[in-house]
Formats: structure tokens, C-alpha cells, sequence
């Protein structure tokens, strides 16, 4: 199988290498992504959908995450990113459905496991039935959707714990699901990544 090479980067977004994903995340090397949030007004009410990674994948097992995201490879554009929404839930859409909200600095750090982005974020703004999606099983557990506000107040604390509600995935079908989650149920990003997304959703939709 053939290894992953990422585009490597300075703090000032130039640059100046190549190196394995491997390499990337054990040195903290900062590289590109993509994230392709699906959010959606209905009424007064934002609702923002959340993939629930599989246990199988190698980081944040079983935790709620990004819609779609992905790493772009050396030799990708930003542009390439929009393939990491149809590998990953099988909706086809192009980059003209989807409008870029920011480009945002951020870093993980879990153990030996460094995560330094840049990332690229992305809205794609219309409802989608969930029997539209057809998750990649070996990525993606589920889909679960919450309501904005309520998601903003479980992460600051306000409150302990949410309802989202979506489907799991298991034998090849889909099971509808509401499921009460605390803030430790999703993937630990940084507060600036999660406070620029908010505002740029509520902006934009």
C-alpha cells in the first residue's frame, strides 16, 4: 500500500517539504485539511450534522466529529478536499455547492499524536435526508444532527449533556437513533476552531 504524502508547511502557511502522514503527526508537522460541515436553517433553528467515527479508525475512536474531513495530499489543491464528502457519506456534490467560511489554525495534541492544520472549512447549507447518505463503514459509525444552540451551551459549559438525534450504522443498515451526549462525546478541537464555526454559520445561513 502505497504511504500518504502530505504537503508540509511553516507557522506562516508557506511551504516547504513533503513527508508521510506518519512523519506529519509524530513530528507536528503543520499540513493541510479539509472539513465540510452540512448545517442547515429550519426556522429560528440551526441544526449542525455530526459523523460519529468508527471504532475502527485509528484517532478519537467512537467520537462525534467534523460532517466530512480529510487530509490533501502533496499534490492536491484545496479544491480536491470536496472528495472527502462522497468517500466518506456518498452524497455527491461539487464545489459549487459548497462556500468556504475560513481557514483556521489548529492543533491537537493526544499522547505521541500531533495534529498541526491548517484547515480549510467548508459549508455545504441544505437539508439532507438521512436515507440519502451511504456512510463509509470503515470511517463512519453514524450521523447524528443537533441543534446549534444547544450544541454552543453543551460545549461551554451551560449544560452537561444533549440530544442528538440521526442513525448508526450496523450490518449494512441504518438504525434511527436519539442518543443524550456530553462534550466529552466529541472530538476535542480547539475553542477558536469551534467558536469561528459558529460564527461563520450563523453568518452565512
Amino acid at each position: 500500500m502505497k504511504t500518504e504524502q502530505l504537503a508540509v508547511f511553516n507557522e506562516a502557511m508557506e511551504r516547504i517539504g513533503v513527508a508521510s502522514r506518519e512523519e506529519v503527526h509524530r513530528k507536528g508537522h503543520w499540513h493541510e485539511t479539509f472539513h465540510c460541515w452540512i448545517a442547515y436553517r429550519e426556522g429560528e433553528t440551526i441544526r449542525l450534522l455530526f459523523q460519529m467515527r468508527s471504532p475502527n479508525v485509528k484517532d478519537f475512536k467512537g467520537l462525534l466529529d467534523i460532517t466530512a474531513a480529510g487530509h490533501l495530499l502533496a499534490e492536491e489543491t484545496v479544491l480536491d478536499g470536496v472528495r472527502e464528502v462522497e468517500e466518506e457519506l456518498g452524497l455527491p456534490i461539487t464545489m459549487e455547492d459548497i462556500v468556504q467560511v475560513a481557514t483556521i489554525p489548529c492543533t491537537i495534541e493526544e499522547g505521541t499524536f500531533i495534529d498541526r492544520e491548517f484547515v480549510h472549512v467548508f459549508l455545504y447549507g441544505k437539508k439532507v435526508p438521512f436515507e440519502a447518505f451511504h456512510v463509509q463503514v470503515e470511517e463512519v459509525a453514524g450521523l447524528y444532527e443537533a441543534d446549534l444552540d444547544h450544541f454552543v451551551s453543551l460545549w461551554n459549559g451551560e449544560r452537561g449533556s444533549i440530544h442528538v438525534t440521526g442513525f448508526a450504522v450496523g450490518n449494512g443498515k441504518q438504525r434511527q437513533t436519539t442518543i443524550e451526549v456530553t462534550k466529552g462525546a466529541f472530538v476535542p478541537h480547539p475553542d477558536h476552531y469551534v467558536q469561528t464555526l459558529i460564527d461563520a454559520l450563523k453568518k452565512t445561513l
